[in-house]
């Protein structure tokens, strides 16, 4: 799941974590699962789910408090930050979603004609 979100394809990791079984997510050591919740708060910050992703914050951070601001450089951005500034990024996401969206389907549809051209045969 982690690779998706990294990769910019977070409905796909939602749809993927929907099939891991969170009877097992809780056996992980705390690290990992406060690990875990951070990529699903990216990739719910990704598809405009805001404030489940304030929610998923949230349980990470009870899990290991700090854990948010004491990931790795490659990590997705929403874990560098601490709830007050994701709250903060969460507000001015919900109002700049409808322009991202667009900009987002735009290049989507522009790699898509793409492809197409070069499948073509000449």
């Amino acid at each position: 799941m982690a690779a998706l979100v990294r990769l910019h394809e977070s409905s796909r990791a939602l749809e993927y974590a929907q099939s891991i079984d969170t009877t097992l997510v809780g056996t992980l050591p705390p690290e990992r699962k406060a690990n875990y919740l951070l990529d699903l708060t990216q990739a719910l910050i990704d598809v405009g789910r805001y404030s489940e992703a304030v929610q998923m914050l949230s349980e990470a951070e009870h899990i290991t408090p700090g854990a948010a601001g004491s990931r790795h450089a490659d990590v997705p951005p929403a874990a560098h930050h601490s709830r007050l500034e994701i709250e903060g990024e969460v507000r001015v996401a919900e109002r700049e979603a409808p322009a991202e969206r667009d900009r987002h389907l735009a290049r989507r549809e522009a790699e898509f004609a793409e492809a197409a051209a070069e499948a073509v045969p000449c």
